[in-house]
């Protein structure tokens, strides 16, 4: 059986998830004003180049 999530954990996560969302509305808002993201591909192509011990380029932003 699980045992109850005390208050302070519960306050902890409570602002860690206020402060995940505040980020990710921040970044939705700059998305927005400059109109420019990374496609999933390029990223996915860079991270899978790191992890395999290369110094790929870093992906190019490109306009939304």
């Amino acid at each position: 059986m699980r045992e109850p999530m005390t208050l302070d954990l519960q306050a902890t996560l409570a602002e860690r998830h206020t402060s995940f969302v505040a980020e990710a509305l921040a970044a939705e808002k700059q998305v927005r004003e400059s109109g420019k993201v990374y496609r999933a591909e390029d990223v996915h192509r860079y991270i899978r180049a790191r992890a395999a011990g290369r110094k790929p380029g870093r992906p190019k932003p490109v306009n939304w």
